[in-house]
């Protein structure tokens, strides 16, 4: 489970309670330090454990560094950080701040997570990850690309084959935090509480563990006011309906919906030149998505910061860079983009929210895809191997 929202490695050790999967055997290797370590996620769910340093491999193999990871002991029983059911352990990608491994013995110098390990030895070119995350009714394959090697996975709808990646300034040295100036529902401005929105350390953040996007409960209410004002939904979706749709995240396997009446969702946001405005446009489809049995779900929530949480139904949405280097997040058209424009389909787009100047250009350096021209493709995937 790759997350943006923390920043270690943490692998399963043998004796881990509520785990059953792969693990990693301590035998005969001696901790960086005798200090155990631990944190909590937003889910509630916690982990304890000491660090060792060892090589880690990404892509079957194909790369191979020797970085830090936590060997975690202890875990929190509901939720637990990690059954071997869903995923074995988490690959944290967040900035080094974050790492657990900057509080061992201070004779530890680093490198203090996996990513920081991957740049330091070159075997990625750039400190970034980029994400072309589907959504499970695509035929399309999800790439994690370290390093951004691979230019082909972002989607050029220009038509002249470039992919043009817009950048989004990162406010925080911890997470990937951004600025959010504005919501928009349709041509409807959504009213956020400006004394609190975003405030003591409570960003919007762009999470990949996040399973849905999530509002502030007054602003998703707003939202879900829209969409019933929309008059998309046919006379027979009850109120009973609505509320299981709308609330529960029931799925729909016949949903009776004009797509064309729902409102576009939109958000405006600090551009990385720190004065200009890009617009992320997310249609029906986005904030609607069908699973792999064709069953369709409302995939926004709610959570108590008064922040917006970009989780996995913006990945979806968007092709996504994560760029430590530079503090920032680039997005472009996702998944399946240019197939569905063929088909007269709506798809997430990013603009700037006026014409594009000079200056634009040239605080968003390197806008355009390929940000390494003739770098080898190092790394697609995130499968770890320990040798």
């Amino acid at each position: 489970m790759i997350d943006s929202g923390s920043s270690d490695l943490l692998i399963p050790g043998n004796t881990l309670p509520g785990y059953s999967g792969p693990t990693y055997s301590t035998a005969g290797n001696t901790p960086i330090s005798n200090k155990i370590v631990g944190a909590r996620f937003a889910d509630s769910s916690s982990w304890g454990g000491l660090f060792y340093m060892d090589r880690v491999s990404v892509n079957e193999g194909s790369v191979s560094v020797l970085s830090p990871f936590a060997v975690m002991m202890q875990q929190s029983v509901e939720p637990a950080v990690t059954t071997g059911e869903m995923s074995q352990g988490v690959l944290g990608i967040a900035f080094d701040h974050l790492a657990r491994s900057t509080d061992l013995d201070d004779r530890f110098k680093g490198p203090y997570s996996l990513l920081s390990a991957l740049v330091q030895e070159k075997a990625i070119s750039q400190d970034l990850v980029a994400f072309r995350a589907c959504p499970a009714d695509s035929l399309s394959e999800s790439v994690v690309d370290w390093g951004l090697s691979d230019t082909s996975l972002a989607c050029a709808v220009s038509g002249n084959g470039d992919a043009t990646v817009l950048w989004v300034k990162v406010i925080s040295d911890n997470h990937y935090e951004v600025n959010v100036t504005g919501v928009y529902f349709g041509s409807e401005m959504g009213t956020l509480d400006s004394s609190t929105w975003q405030q003591l350390d409570a960003g919007s953040i762009f999470d990949s563990c996040t399973t849905i996007m999530q509002f502030p409960a007054y602003l998703l209410n707003q939202f879900k006011a829209a969409i019933r004002k929309s008059g998309a939904f046919d006379a027979a979706f009850t109120a009973t309906n609505y509320n299981e749709f709308l609330n529960k995240l029931y799925g729909f396997a016949q949903l009776p919906v004009d797509y064309s009446k729902l409102p576009t969702l939109s958000f405006t946001l600090l551009a990385a030149d720190g004065h200009s405005t890009v617009v992320m446009e997310m249609p029906p489809q986005s904030y609607i998505q069908k699973d792999s049995a064709g069953n369709s779900f409302f995939v926004i929530g709610s959570h108590d910061e008064n922040s917006i949480v970009f989780g996995a139904t913006a990945f979806n949405s968007f092709y996504v860079v994560l760029d430590r280097a530079n503090t920032r997040v680039g997005l472009a058209p996702g998944c399946d983009c240019a197939s569905k424009l063929q088909k007269g389909m709506a798809i997430a787009t990013v603009r700037y929210a006026h014409a594009a100047s000079a200056n634009d250009v040239a605080g968003n350096a390197s806008s355009t895809v390929p940000l390494s021209a003739g770098e080898p493709e190092k790394s697609k995937g995130a499968v770890l191997v320990f040798i």
